[in-house]
């Protein structure tokens, strides 16, 4: 008999960041170019357009820069806009203002460097605050929204103890609970919006080797990556959330995020009864 020695599969290799950020860059300018209308940026057709949006010569038109210099940015070539070259191209593709700012995280253009990810902890002051925001349920998340600190009443709601520590992340949560699409009522629209703010949070990070994994688990779900594909990105501070929960009911929320002065790569997520 021959004895078989397992062999494990190989790592995949690492992912450069600088290539990681320059393909999303080429896709978030690709999408945004599509889904514009040129009648209604005052565009004559000439001839049959076979795909949609704007051309990329109407593009660089639009922003007085060169056709293949837009091109190689779209394809994610090595290439250094200015900011100024990168503000024209913005009010081309009509970018309102978190679009505005993703664009230039993108290329690059930040004004100052984001925080680091790995060494990011929960500060010994935040217990105290999340122990007194109660009743309402309150919780901590980083960028990537791994769910680091909750009190009694968001464990009450959400039931962050009863989950794996690697499963604690809200936008893995929103694709991957059932009982997700049950009980969030419209969930369509909160689970689109949530990933235009991920988006937004994980742009600096795109190719951290503490990001990819969990991008890659989310790609493995078809509602997450067609949410994804749209390129929408929004900076997410208040909203409104209603839950059909299984012991409480009915619970309609106002939420809102706040930055952790002392720890920058951290949220404060406060959940209020809302009025009616």
């Amino acid at each position: 008999m021959v004895s078989r020695v397992p062999v494990s599969s190989p790592a995949p290799p690492p992912v450069d960041r600088d290539d990681a950020r320059r393909a999303a860059l080429g896709a978030f300018l690709r999408a945004h170019r599509e889904r514009l209308e040129p009648k209604a940026l005052g565009i004559a057709s000439s001839g049959r357009r076979r795909t949609p949006g704007l051309r990329r010569e109407e593009v660089a038109q639009r922003a007085g820069v060169g056709v293949a210099w837009y091109t190689w940015l779209e394809q994610g070539r090595d290439i250094h806009p200015s900011r100024d070259a990168l503000a024209f191209i913005a009010d081309a593709l009509v970018l309102d203002g978190a679009a505005r700012e993703h664009l230039f995280t993108l290329a690059g253009q930040t004004a100052s460097e984001p925080p680091d990810l790995v060494a990011v902890r929960v500060p010994p002051s935040l217990a105290p605050i999340l122990a007194a925001l109660e009743p309402n349920p309150a919780y901590v998340h980083d960028l990537r929204w791994n769910v680091l600190a909750w009190n009694a009443a968001a464990d009450d709601v959400f039931g962050f103890s009863s989950l794996p520590e690697d499963a604690r992340n809200s936008v893995l949560l929103m694709f991957t609970r059932r009982c997700s699409r049950v009980r969030i009522r419209d969930w369509e629209h909160v689970a689109e919006r949530m990933v235009a703010a991920f988006r937004m949070s994980v742009g600096p990070y795109l190719g951290d080797p503490s990001v990819e994994p969990l991008l890659a688990r989310l790609r493995a779900h078809e509602d997450f990556v067609r949410m994804w594909n749209r390129q929408d990105v929004s900076v997410r501070r208040v909203g409104r959330k209603t839950l059909e929960h299984p012991k409480l009911g009915e619970l309609v929320f106002d939420h809102q995020a706040f930055q952790v002065i002392d720890a920058p790569a951290l949220r404060l997520i406060v959940y209020t009864p809302a009025k009616r």
